[in-house]
């Protein structure tokens, strides 16, 4: 188990005991959420010395997401086929997907959410497709994702902000 793991574990418990009687069903993460670009690519923004190139690139990748949080712990992500400057006039682009993922809220307080997900037929070894993701709770209608310490997935500073679309 690496550094990572056990940092998210440890965090995934403290919050949980924190806050135990919290279920599912009285959750705030219910409902759809779509990528909100412009505060994302802020976010990311700081402490950063990107090129225009791929700072280009980063805010194109920002948007697209879009989360639904089912009552019966089934999130549903979707993201459409769309273009990423490259550079020099040319793209890449980006396939559309579709993901199912079985998600459980281990811990939530007024300003953060602890989910544990598990990918739906990633092909992938059970031990390897269980994750922990934390949302903070920014206001009713606006979330950030981070992860390892949060910091974007690759690395990246900052978070994703997701605008609640519908209930």
């Amino acid at each position: 188990m690496n550094i990572q793991t056990s940092i998210s574990l440890f965090f995934a418990i403290f919050i949980s005991s924190c806050h135990e009687g919290k279920k599912n069903a009285d959750s705030k993460i219910y409902g759809v959420w779509k990528s909100d670009q412009d505060q994302s690519y802020e976010s990311m923004l700081v402490n950063t010395s990107f090129s225009e190139k791929k700072k280009a690139a980063f805010k194109a990748n920002f948007g697209k997401t879009q989360l639904t949080f089912l009552r019966d712990g089934i999130c549903e992500t979707y993201r459409p086929s769309y273009k990423v400057p490259m550079g020099g006039g040319n793209f890449f682009t980006s396939e559309e997907s579709k993901k199912e993922s079985k998600f459980e809220v281990v811990g939530e307080t007024d300003n953060q959410i602890v989910m544990k997900f598990e990918d739906v037929d990633s092909g992938v070894k059970p031990e390897f497709s269980i994750y922990y993701l934390t949302f903070h709770i920014k206001d009713d209608d606006t979330i950030s994702l981070s992860q390892d310490g949060g910091r974007l997935p690759l690395g990246l500073p900052g978070r994703e902000y997701f605008k609640r679309v519908k209930k």
